[in-house]
């Protein structure tokens, strides 16, 4: 136990006992014998002495160890014992009764006295030793308890202290912290606050609890600087007082927090390392943000190397004092570090194994430098402890993650190595995923790079295709107009439609993947969007001899694009005629179903195969058994369909009994209320007769079948006809001509057909010509771009000619 010296007892050694009523008499019997020898001796020897002069000693013995009986007993013996001895003769009863009396009331007085007095004292006695044995167990119990307790003075002395302080402060032995003085333990222990910032000795709690006269808590770090050992410490100081009411010490508890501390500093180190790590994709800057973040409850400094493109960069680094980061830097500067040198970033990187030096010896540090600038760069940094933990990827070291400490004094346990561990694996997801991601973007970057490739590709595909079918197809008109069908005729004009449509599902198929169909919606009559659809597919049906059998009733309305819409239904039909032998039968039902409508294309052709129907709404997807690979196409009709499809909020399925059973397409579409709008006239026109309105046109395009041809067939209509074969060739026509019209191929050479169109309009006389581009080109984004440039019409190669009349009527009426 430790604590002030004890007092000792005031009836002898401590844990004597106290005498019995039996001692007592004895002790006072043997009293009594030498008193009355002592009285007997002096009466023989001098005169008789006064009676009973020496018996109340006896008395008093006997009281004070025997109590009130043995005292009156020892009375009683005595009286018996003077009157046979000092009474002559003896018993004489009736002699001078003078003495006795008075002995009889004075050892009475006296053992009455002195037992009340024994006894008073004995239960004191008992008292103060239950006291001192309830003192022993508490002191035992304060030094079993894990908490500090302290007791001072208000001079701020220690009173007392258990081995818990002693521990807690620093001190050997509580010995030791008893004798300290305030200078003493200033030097012996530094105290920080919550902020790890150095706490003045008038902001101790203890002292704040004297002078505020009320409980004071507050949690705070002690720190031994000979050893470097920190405790969090919750320290709550509570006044004592003293019988007038005035504080005359102050008690202290000290329980340690460390354990729980470090937990909640690294468990939320560990979080917000975490957070950090998973909030962005650039692993660098995380990387160097999770560096700051373990400073300063983790480390006094910290430092992530990464290898990049097979040497060691260090990424970021952070100090608990930023005017250190340029020190590190000049270290590492002008000392860097070898390859194989035995520890460091480096040789974790090179062994993929972590280090930790719990202490680093100052010897250590003196032998690592290679000169005396080198030593006193390392003694200026004051390295105490350190670790490092690899950056590991699928086995490959990828870089290290470094703490050390210096300022703080801490040393590195088992505890902080799993913590370092912990955060280096989930930095290193984090790398991976950045990395990953970082692919996946180069990836998506390239895809998207060859995906705009292949739609350039495409269109310029579709332009370059178009180009010499334009005149093909033109020359065919001519020659059915001049010459009448005939059977080689409509082969060439069948076949180049083929090419045509391919062309054109190219197109489409790039538009759809790319999200660049934009719909022109409007209130639609499903019957009436049949109709433009089988008079699209009608060609390829009657070439095959097909029955058609249409049942689609007039009210069924939808919210659509008439164009993509009967594209849809054209490409049902065309399906079902290019994969059944000739002479077959088609049906198309349509009907309402719900909310819905329903329009089902039925086909006695070749069927579909059970694990063909998953895949028949892919892109290039073709049934193996085709009847005729001539009508094949290129197995993009469908995927269209599905698409085109799926923009109008409906759905497409198909079914098929199996091979040789045919197969029904069921295109399903949100229907609409409401009544029936008026039919659309197409516009009538033909290339047999001629327009009732000449007007002077102007064909510009740099191949001259396509211009040489358009121009026959323009002026076979009756129109005024000029043509040019370039932009400068093209005004100097236009200037001397004064066409009305203007058919541009937008591809020119030295000037492109925009900038034709711009200075045409700019001639004098000529700012109302009308300006259609005629071009290869299809795309929405075409079509757009004509427009702002001013275009009134766009035309994309090969020009339906019946369109084209219908178009020169329209602008020059």
């Amino acid at each position: 136990m430790h604590h002030q010296p004890r007092p000792q007892s005031v009836d002898g050694p401590e844990g004597e006992p106290l005498p019995s009523g039996a001692r007592g008499l004895a002790v006072a019997a043997l009293s009594l014998v030498l008193l009355t020898l002592v009285s007997y001796f002096f009466d023989t020897r001098g005169g008789r002495p006064t009676l009973f002069l020496l018996y109340p000693a006896a008395v008093l013995l006997a009281a004070w160890y025997g109590g009130l009986r043995a005292g009156l007993v020892t009375t009683a013996l005595a009286a018996l014992l003077g009157q046979y001895f000092l009474v002559t003769p003896r018993f004489d009863w009736g002699g001078d009764r003078s003495q006795l009396a008075v002995f009889l009331v004075e050892a009475v007085t006296i053992t009455v006295v002195t037992a009340r007095v024994a006894r008073s004292r004995q239960r004191t006695v008992a008292r103060l030793r239950e006291g001192r044995a309830a003192l022993d167990k508490l002191h035992a119990v304060l030094d079993g308890v894990d908490d500090g307790i302290v007791v001072q003075d208000v001079a701020g002395r220690a009173l007392y202290a258990n081995e818990g302080a002693a521990q807690i402060l620093g001190y050997p032995s509580v010995d030791a912290l008893l004798r300290a003085q305030g200078a003493e333990g200033a030097q012996r222990f530094e105290v920080f606050d919550e902020r790890r910032q150095a706490l003045p000795p008038e902001e101790m709690p203890g002292r704040n609890a004297l002078r505020t006269r009320v409980a004071i808590e507050r949690e705070l770090l002690f720190r031994v600087p000979a050893t470097g050992e920190e405790h969090w410490t919750v320290v709550r100081s509570k006044p004592l007082y003293d019988a007038k009411g005035k504080p005359d010490s102050v008690i202290t508890l000290l329980r340690d927090v460390t354990q729980r501390r470090r937990d909640e500093v690294r468990g939320g180190f560990i979080a917000r390392a975490a957070q950090e790590l998973g909030s962005s994709i650039d692993y660098a800057e995380t990387l160097a943000r999770v560096v700051k973040l373990a400073v300063p409850d983790i480390a006094d400094w910290a430092a992530v190397d990464l290898v990049e493109d097979g040497r060691v960069v260090r990424l970021a680094i952070a100090h608990v004092d930023p005017a250190k980061i340029a020190l590190l830097e000049e270290l590492d500067r002008r000392y860097p570090s070898r390859p194989g040198t035995p520890g460091g970033a480096r040789n974790v990187i090179r062994t993929g194994q972590s280090e930790m030096v719990s202490d680093i010896p100052v010897a250590a540090v003196e032998a690592a430098a290679s000169d005396p600038e080198h030593q006193k760069l390392l003694r200026a940094l004051g390295l105490r402890s350190y670790l490092s933990v690899p950056l590991s990827v699928r086995g490959a070291t990828i870089g290290a993650l470094s703490f050390a400490t210096a300022e703080s004094q801490r040393r590195y346990g088992p505890e902080d190595l799993a913590l370092a561990t912990a955060l280096a694996e989930r930095a290193v997801v984090a790398i991976e995923h950045a990395r990953l991601y970082r692919e996946n973007e180069r990836a998506l970057a390239e895809a998207e790079r060859a995906n705009r490739s292949k739609d350039e590709f495409l269109a310029m595909l579709g332009h370059e295709l178009r180009n010499p079918l334009a005149p093909i197809l033109t020359a065919v008109a001519l020659m059915k107009m001049r010459g009448g069908p005939s059977k080689e005729i409509a082969v060439v004009e069948r076949q180049v439609k083929h090419v045509v449509r391919l062309v054109d599902d190219l197109l489409d198929v790039s538009r759809i993947t790319r999200g660049k169909v934009e719909l022109k919606l409007e209130r639609l009559d499903l019957a009436e969007v049949t109709t433009r659809a089988v008079e699209m597919a009608m060609p390829l049906i009657e070439q095959r001899a097909h029955h058609l059998d249409v049942d689609v009733p007039a009210g069924l309305m939808v919210r659509g694009d008439a164009v993509r819409l009967a594209q849809v239904v054209a490409n049902l039909l065309n399906n079902a005629a290019k994969y059944m032998e000739k002479g077959g039968r088609i049906g198309v039902r349509a009907s309402r179903s719900g909310a819905s409508i329903e329009l089902r294309v039925r086909d006695e052709g070749i069927g579909i195969a059970p694990e063909m129907l998953p895949r028949v709404f892919e892109m290039f997807t073709q049934e193996t058994q085709a009847l005729d690979r001539a009508q094949g196409g290129l197995g993009l009709g469908l995927a269209i369909v599905k698409s085109l499809v799926a923009l109008h909020g409906g759905e497409v399925s198909v079914r098929s009994e199996g091979v040789g059973a045919g197969s029904e397409f069921c295109v399903r579409l949100p229907g609409l209320e409401g009544e029936v709008t008026a039919p659309t006239s197409l516009p009538d026109g033909g290339l047999g007769g001629r327009t009732s309105s000449p007007v002077r046109v102007m064909v510009v395009d740099d191949n001259d079948d396509a211009a040489d041809l358009l121009a026959d067939v323009l002026a076979t209509m009756g129109h005024d006809v000029s043509k040019a074969h370039d932009g400068p060739g093209a005004l100097s026509l236009a200037a001397e001509r004064r066409p009305q019209l203007a058919l541009l191929d937008i591809g020119l050479p030295v000037m492109d057909g925009y900038e034709l169109g711009r200075r045409l309009r700019a001639i004098e006389g000529l700012g109302g010509i009308k300006l259609v581009a005629v071009t290869g080109y299809g795309q929405d984004s075409d079509r757009r771009r004509s427009e702002e440039a001013g275009f009134d019409a766009h035309l994309v190669k090969p020009i339906e000619l019946d369109a084209l009349s219908a178009l020169v009527s329209r602008l020059t009426r």
